[in-house]
């Protein structure tokens, strides 16, 4: 699970494995802008303490001499100028970093515990339900165990809304195998994923380099796009909020015809 969730940071000039960073990475799965978006990134806690967005140069053998940014000393920030870096070093969540299992960072290994249930997901089921019935007090109550544990002034009864419930949800439970089944049973499955899957990124200027003659000059290129990942929002389909049944379940139902869930 860490390496699932660590940037590869350590493919940059200037870069090694260690634990400040993430530890060793296999970047797979990042939180994207819409989710970022959220947050009261100058006051909700979570933000900087569940997900890591800067990275600092900690390898002093490889550290880049790059025209166009400049050398680089220890403790610089690393900026990220075209696709391939912005990838490497991508807005991580550390909720599943694991510096204690792990002896050494390069170790792939890890023995930290796996969420599975915790009492932030009762308090925001407990909000979900009560607003369901009407239960206004109960609702606001339930909804502020997580939003002002993380910083945030308490939402007063009868103020809180579905759509709230809903972001909380999102701040709150990140990456922790919830989303589906909560976006599922709310009917708002197939709507969130049209609107917010993926991640669509675009920067004002990168730099890319062209040689000749042995030269190397670099060149800017303005509102490259650094991330379009979106092609699951134009796939996505209705039916897709259930899954295809196996052929071998539908044997063993011995029914002549059973039938399989639409659009499979």
């Amino acid at each position: 699970m860490p390496l699932i969730f660590a940037s590869k940071y350590n493919a940059e000039s200037g870069m090694q494995i260690d634990y400040a960073s993430g530890a060793y990475p296999w970047g797979r799965v990042f939180p994207n802008s819409y989710l970022f978006s959220l947050y009261d990134q100058t006051k909700d806690t979570r933000y900087k303490t569940l997900y890591k967005t800067v990275w600092l140069y900690n390898n002093p053998v490889s550290l880049p001499k790059n025209a166009i940014k400049g050398a680089k000393l220890l403790g610089d920030t690393l900026t990220a100028t075209s696709l391939a870096q912005y990838l490497n070093v991508h807005p991580m969540c550390t909720k599943f970093c694991d510096s204690y299992t792990r002896t050494t960072p390069s170790l792939t290994e890890s023995y930290k515990d796996i969420i599975i249930y915790r009492v932030a997901e009762t308090y925001l089921m407990g909000a979900e339900a009560y607003l369901h019935i009407g239960n206004a007090d109960s609702t606001a109550y339930y909804y502020n165990k997580t939003w002002v544990r993380a910083g945030n002034t308490a939402i007063p009864s009868g103020s809180v809304t579905m759509n709230m419930i809903i972001d909380e949800h999102a701040r709150e439970l990140a990456f922790e195998g919830d989303r589906w089944f909560f976006l599922k049973r709310n009917g708002l499955l197939y709507d969130r994923v049209k609107k917010y899957a993926g991640e669509y990124l675009k920067k004002d200027v990168v730099y890319d380099k062209w040689t000749k003659n042995n030269v190397a000059t670099w060149y800017p290129l303005p509102n490259l796009i650094l991330n379009n990942d979106t092609v699951i929002r134009n796939n996505v389909r209705q039916f897709h909020v259930s899954w295809p049944i196996p052929q071998a379940q539908i044997d063993i139902m011995g029914a002549a015809n059973f039938p399989q869930n639409t659009g499979y």
